[in-house]
């Protein structure tokens, strides 16, 4: 997708959505709508035949500072910080970092520099450097949050900024601080540190956090309230895993639930036995004509819901060939992530204060039934 046409896309269809203060009605909420994007690069695309093989960003627009510079930024559960480049940054690694805005401190009169220095590093080996900064953070409505922290990043190896939403523990800094959530609730936008997000369907094209609330609309069911499991990120225990032919592999492992990445990553003994029970090679390969796509699905089983992928969007067949590849990787550092492979087909609601997940089978539809938190 060229970079003026995506520019259109996030200006045209993002929005922020929220009452003044002073006219809230319960449950407060602010909903944050993000589109999207499809930025695998092109060589890539030329692997497969099918959309599923797609490297999907989530993208959102913040308005900071006193000339309420917008920015696109990625929605990112799995991290804590919010952070972006700056007009003057280096863009590393081949990435186009600056594509979706950049912050100019010098225009803004409200800008602060915090003097202290930041690096964001992910798994992907992809990150950003700068300093901590503060400015104002702008509702499209008008309504101000003063004096929110950022990174300010001045070199970048990605080709967008992030919206952290994880837990404080997961700010990259020993010095902790009121994240995007927290500040919502203290400015008194929100009752509780809490979020709730809606990726959408596979093929859908804009998704949404509500913060504050819960959409009963988005999700069919009960909503499973499920523990924060003991682990690095915010997570929840999977008890298991079954195969269309019905058997099960149990598991009892903890699985970081992670917007910013795109399939699922396994402890590779754990993805060994799930190729098994599916009838896959070693390295999660099987002849496409075998696997019945149209009609398979595979299920994850937490305590009291069960999530279900479909087998369209499991597996991505190679260009040229009859080899289908399933899109869980073993990974050799032990560590669980869930990306949106599997957020896609649920709808997730995390409560940061009371360290309480809610999880149900996503309901695909524009309705909108809006609910405070309960658990």
């Amino acid at each position: 997708m060229h970079i003026s046409t995506l520019l259109s896309i996030l200006t045209l269809s993002t929005t922020i959505l929220a009452a003044p203060l002073d006219k809230r009605a319960s449950p407060k909420y602010h909903t944050l709508d993000f589109d999207v994007v499809d930025m695998t690069p092109s060589s890539k695309r030329e692997e497969t035949e099918t959309i599923y093989r797609r490297t999907l960003y989530y993208f959102a627009r913040v308005s900071i500072g006193s000339t309420k510079q917008q920015i696109g930024v990625a929605v990112d559960t799995g991290s804590a910080d919010l952070w972006f480049p700056s007009n003057d940054a280096t863009c590393t690694g081949g990435s186009d970092c600056k594509s979706l805005g950049s912050f100019t401190p010098s225009i803004s009169n409200t800008f602060r520099n915090l003097t202290t220095s930041v690096n964001s590093n992910y798994g992907d080996g992809n990150g950003a450097t700068g300093y901590w900064s503060k400015d104002d953070y702008w509702f499209s409505d008008g309504t101000k949050i003063e004096q929110i922290q950022f990174g300010l990043m001045n070199a970048v190896a990605r080709d967008t900024g992030v919206l952290g939403l994880g837990s404080p523990d997961l700010e990259a800094t020993d010095d902790k601080y009121p994240n995007f959530p927290a500040v919502l609730k203290n400015a008194g936008i929100i009752d509780k540190t809490a979020y709730s997000l809606y990726l959408n369907s596979a093929t859908a094209s804009s998704g949404s956090v509500v913060f504050g609330a819960i959409d009963k609309a988005k999700y069919s069911g009960d909503l499973a309230v499920l523990d924060f499991a003991d682990y690095t990120w915010t997570a929840v225990k999977l008890d298991s895993v079954t195969a269309p032919n019905g058997s099960t592999v149990n598991l009892n492992i903890p699985v970081a639930l992670d917007s910013g990445t795109t399939y699922i990553q396994l402890e590779t003994s754990v993805a060994k036995q799930i190729y098994q029970a599916l009838g896959l090679s070693e390295s999660g390969t099987a002849s496409c004509d075998q696997l019945s796509l149209d009609s398979n699905q595979l299920t994850f089983n937490f305590d009291g819901v069960s999530i279900t992928i479909p087998y369209q969007t499991l597996f991505y067949q190679f260009s040229g060939g009859s080899l289908c590849q399933a899109r869980i990787y073993g990974s050799s550092d032990g560590n669980n992530f869930f990306g949106d492979l599997f957020l896609q087909n649920a709808y997730v609601a995390f409560n940061l204060d009371s360290k309480k997940v809610g999880l149900a089978k996503a309901n695909y539809n524009d309705a909108t039934d809006l609910a405070d938190f309960w658990f």
